[in-house]
């Protein structure tokens, strides 16, 4: 596996971050086992955390399987997290 991710910290609140991964490269196989082999995935992404007090909110975004011809579902992925202070 090879990536590398940047944070930026715009002010004490806000984070913005981007980064690349390439997973399984030269793909992954089990020898003679019936297990599948793993293809490398190449992806990137972005995202954004907001924090104020124990409040924490983030949303990201990711574009995976760019060296494949897929589905585009299997390609974008977006999601948000929710930090209070008793409940994540």
């Amino acid at each position: 596996d090879l990536g590398a991710q940047y944070i930026n910290t715009i002010n004490s609140q806000i984070k913005l971050s981007y980064g690349f991964a390439w997973t399984d490269i030269g793909d992954t196989t089990f020898g003679t086992s019936a297990a599948d082999p793993i293809k490398n995935n190449l992806s990137m992404g972005i995202g954004g955390s907001y924090e104020t007090g124990r409040t924490k909110i983030t949303l990201a975004y990711d574009y995976r399987h760019m060296t494949r011809d897929t589905d585009w579902r299997k390609r974008n992925h977006i999601g948000m997290e929710v930090t209070l202070p008793v409940l994540t």
